[in-house]
């Protein structure tokens, strides 16, 4: 008969534990913690660009696309000047205006020299450069949808500050967009790559400005002209 009695002197087997569990652990707080990150990253760029969508509708309420289109006069044909700027173009003399065909017979002699001069001056420009190109971390969270969200907030911001200058007076605006636009090696990615020159937009601007204004006066006075059969100031 088998004695089922362990003996005093024989060692105790010590359970086998196991071991998995806790390497399942290990390797599941990586996981958890880089899924924690990008829950908590998501939530901020949500709250985020819902304020800067806040913002936006409290500075300019129909500034969507939709909004704009809809409210865009429209312009009746009798007081339209798209026609007769069209019906004008064609009565324009042909290869005009000279500069641009240097063979022309209105042009003067040298035409075809000065053409050719300032091609070459083209031609010899340096190579373009990208300036504040994207860096390594931030081409590989382009593809992280919080942060394109963030992107897209810094954006909005960003030409709400725009809009908001526009407003300003012709001699307080340019100034005003040049502080701005010296911000913008410091904004974030969206921002450095798609923000247009603002100022250099508003010249352009002030400049179509004053040819337009320009052009009005001449209109005024030839119509004087015209009607008075001489110009104002001048004895009859």
């Amino acid at each position: 008969m088998r004695d089922h009695h362990a003996s005093p002197g024989a060692p105790s087997i010590r359970p086998r534990r196991r071991r998995w569990p806790y390497v399942l652990v290990l390797l599941s707080l990586p996981v958890l913690v880089a899924i924690g990150i990008y829950v908590y990253l998501d939530v901020d760029a949500d709250a985020e660009l819902r304020s800067a969508l806040a913002e936006t509708d409290r500075l300019d309420p129909r500034w969507r696309l939709d909004d704009v289109e809809a409210d865009w006069a429209v312009v009746p044909d009798a007081i339209n000047s798209a026609g007769p700027a069209m019906a004008a173009r064609l009565l324009l003399p042909k290869n005009w205006p000279f500069w641009d065909y240097p063979s022309s017979e209105q042009g003067p002699p040298d035409a075809v020299e000065k053409h050719q001069a300032l091609q070459k001056c083209f031609w010899d420009l340096e190579p373009q450069h990208q300036l504040n190109g994207p860096t390594l971390p931030e081409s590989l969270l382009l593809w992280n949808p919080s942060f394109i969200k963030s992107q897209r907030s810094a954006m909005l911001r960003y030409t709400n500050q725009t809009v908001e200058l526009a407003k300003l007076p012709h001699d307080k605006r340019h100034f005003a967009l040049r502080m701005l636009e010296a911000t913008k090696k410091d904004q974030p990615l969206l921002v450095r790559l798609l923000a247009p020159a603002q100022s250099k937009v508003s010249d352009a601007c002030q400049r179509t400005d004053a040819q337009l204004r320009c052009t009005i006066v001449a209109v005024a006075a030839e119509r004087y002209r015209q009607a008075q059969g001489r110009w104002r100031g001048s004895r009859p």
